[in-house]
């Protein structure tokens, strides 16, 4: 989506500024997990409705609420061994993933924690993302206004042009909204965990036309 001001046309020139902020993330996401192996389809399964049931209560008591909690992936494979050049059967593998979302940022090690004493298996994906976001968007949106300007009255300078700073086109430029930022997890550390959120960039770009008069040549 575009934003655009415009008015009468004048001998102009267009400019583009850049504008960031950076701001701590105070929301977290992250997907757990119960993998189970067996020889039985049917043991299998019942193992792992037993963990995953076990890792979803003590998520819960850990201060989660259940509508912050899905099911991501729920899948049975067959397992299979090659052996002299044959097909041999080895088990079945039973996959359930659990996405546990919009955590503030200091619950996520204690999530990570509580799932791994209580069976869980497989973490990954850890992403933080910034809850208002929109409004650290609009700093970021001023500050690029301000940077167009600025590069405007420079170019200006340079070429012997009077430039008038207040804009008559402005366009915003949507290709770099902010993303989520994402941290790889493989398993949970035996000591407690710790997740640093760190700090996320959030940047606007805008495109602006500025008129001008007297001279271009220096």
């Amino acid at each position: 989506m575009q934003t655009r001001v415009k008015r009468e046309k004048h001998p102009s020139i267009r400019v583009y500024g850049i504008g960031a902020v950076m701001v701590q993330p105070d929301k977290a996401s992250i997907t757990v997990g119960v993998i189970t192996e067996g020889n039985s389809a049917a043991a299998v399964q019942a193992e792992n409705a037993a963990k995953i049931s076990a890792v979803i209560a003590a998520i819960i008591k850990n201060g989660v609420q259940r509508d912050q909690i899905q099911t991501s992936e729920y899948k049975m494979d067959i397992l299979y061994d090659f052996a002299e050049g044959k097909q041999v059967f080895k088990g079945y593998r039973v996959t359930h993933l659990l996405r546990v979302s919009n955590l503030r940022t200091e619950l996520a090690g204690t999530v990570i924690d509580a799932a791994a004493a209580n069976g869980a298996n497989f973490f990954s994906n850890v992403t933080f993302q910034v809850s208002q976001s929109s409004v650290h968007y609009q700093r970021a949106l001023t500050l690029a206004v301000q940077d167009a300007q600025n590069k405007a009255s420079s170019i200006a300078k340079s070429v012997h042009a009077k430039i008038i700073l207040e804009p008559f086109e402005i366009i915003e430029l949507t290709d770099n909204e902010p993303q989520p930022r994402v941290l790889g997890l493989q398993s949970a550390a035996v000591a407690a965990t710790s997740i640093e959120p760190g700090q996320t960039q959030i940047a606007a770009r805008v495109s602006a036309l500025f008129r001008y008069s007297g001279s271009l040549q220096p």
